[in-house]
């Protein structure tokens, strides 16, 4: 972080909470003249740095002493905390966020993209000192409140914004996960959270598969979606589909078969399970649950004879006799 964009944090973060004049004097006088001492000298050397974090701690210390309700410890802490990060003390800018973090929340009950903007700066300490695990669940938790942001928010200027965080949240975790082997799972407790955070996933997912086609990503992204809303059929079968592009048919026949099992009557599944059987050379397969699908309802004769996974099987007279089933 640099000295501008601390600075910028801190404006933000007293306009936004006040320090009123009727606190006490001493506290506040000590967190003043560490911010003049590190504004008048932009924090151009660790000597200055470490003064101005000298005034804030004796801040700290005298508010937490006093049990005040007039000291601003939220801020104080997230003072203390960038000063740190400044001086290239990670460990100590964790302790100082991790504290602030449940002030603000205090202060702040919904969390907001500036509350989010704090858990991703500490998962990037913690995934500056190797702690991945710590940082995973901080980038989550700047994550489910990026999302809210960008899903309530009516200013589309920080829509925007909050969508970008997002994106950039998803992609880095996704590297996070595959460089580290860390079990990434992305639910919560909350319902509703987990269907935000399945939409953003199938966007993504979406985004790799069609645009980018980079399929593995794609894949990770689909894994999600199913664990975040598993009880909506379709997210298995999409999920089945990726696997068989990437040729993971042992995989994809897992999700195929938990689609069935939350819908034997839905003719989709059928349809895509038939497509993996036919990309596979499994001819008998692929019939059999081609002719379950046509049997459920599926007519969409002019979809059928132009895939092209069908390639394998479509001349065959059983393939035939089921277009013509269809007519």
């Amino acid at each position: 972080m640099s000295a501008k964009s601390f600075l910028n944090i801190l404006i933000y973060l007293i306009v936004a909470f006040p320090l009123t004049p009727e606190m006490n004097r001493t506290h506040f006088e000590y967190y003043k003249e560490g911010i003049k001492i590190f504004d008048k000298n932009n924090s151009s050397t660790k000597p200055t740095r470490d003064d101005a974090i000298a005034n804030i701690e004796k801040a700290i210390s005298i508010c937490e002493e006093m049990k005040s309700a007039d000291c601003d410890l939220a801020v104080y802490y997230n003072t203390l905390g960038g000063l740190y990060q400044l001086n290239n003390d990670n460990l100590s800018a964790i302790k100082a966020f991790e504290k602030s973090i449940p002030l603000l929340l205090k202060k702040w009950p919904g969390g907001g993209s500036l509350v989010a903007g704090f858990y991703k700066q500490l998962a990037q300490l913690y995934e500056k000192e190797g702690h991945n695990e710590q940082a995973l669940r901080n980038y989550n938790l700047a994550l489910g409140l990026f999302l809210s942001d960008w899903v309530n928010n009516v200013d589309e200027k920080a829509k925007e914004s909050s969508k970008n965080e997002v994106i950039w949240i998803i992609q880095f975790n996704r590297s996070l996960c595959n460089d580290s082997k860390l079990n990434c799972d992305y639910r919560t407790d909350s319902p509703e959270q987990n269907l935000k955070l399945a939409w953003a996933h199938k966007k993504m997912g979406i985004y790799l598969n069609k645009e980018a086609k980079i399929y593995d990503a794609a894949n990770f992204h689909f894994r999600q979606v199913a664990l975040l809303d598993p009880q909506n059929v379709l997210n298995w079968v999409v999920l089945a589909a990726s696997y068989d592009r990437l040729k993971d048919y042992k995989n994809s026949y897992t999700a195929y078969q938990k689609a069935i099992e939350l819908d034997a009557s839905n003719y989709e599944i059928y349809y895509y399970f038939s497509r993996s059987y036919a990309l596979q050379n499994d001819h008998k397969n692929a019939i059999e649950n081609l002719s379950k699908s046509v049997n459920l309802g599926f007519k969409n004769k002019k979809m059928l004879q132009e895939d092209n996974n069908f390639s394998n099987i479509n001349k065959t007279k059983e393939f035939i006799e089921l277009l013509e089933r269809m007519e």
